[in-house]
């Protein structure tokens, strides 16, 4: 077997078995001008309490990657079992449909899903070339619990709830 006939064997088998490791979703989101920019993430990861410190992974060539540059704020949504349909619209690379609503928790702030478990702002803090993927290091300035509804998870490829 040829190595990149090794590394895709490799990369598929790495992809079944973390698919078998339940994750919570989240919606990541960010202000450029008067656009919204948003992505369905469960890459999400809190990376340390003391500073607080969270990442996410994006692709280098997807369309959140040029908005989330050092500095900047944005905001993740932990998502509920019943705000599946965001996301389902933010995973879409085609974005079927009107943009479900987000707001702002303060005038300026990142946009948040309205009621979603909990959230957090933060401000790009580092960002790291980690194979085919960015990690995105975020500094939290703020965060909360919003509600306390059965969160929704992505087990199998499948968005699903933990009740």
């Amino acid at each position: 077997m040829t190595a990149p006939a090794q590394d895709q064997e490799l990369a598929e088998s790495v992809r079944r078995a973390a698919r078998r490791s339940v994750t919570g979703v989240t919606i990541v989101a960010v202000r450029h001008a008067d656009d919204t920019h948003a992505m369905t993430a469960n890459s999400f990861v809190t990376l340390s309490l003391r500073p607080a410190l969270v990442g996410i992974c994006v692709t280098p060539e997807g369309r959140m990657r040029p908005h989330m540059r050092p500095g900047r704020r944005f905001g993740i949504s932990v998502l509920n079992e019943a705000e599946a349909d965001y996301a389902r619209h933010f995973a879409d690379r085609r974005r079927p449909g009107t943009m479900p609503p987000l707001d702002q928790l303060t005038p300026g702030g990142p946009p948040l899903v309205p009621a979603c478990a909990a959230y957090f702002v933060c401000d790009v803090a580092y960002t790291h070339a980690v194979g085919d993927h960015d990690l995105l290091v975020g500094s939290v300035v703020d965060c909360g619990v919003r509600s306390t509804g059965t969160p929704l998870t992505f087990l199998d490829g499948e968005f699903g709830g933990s009740g």
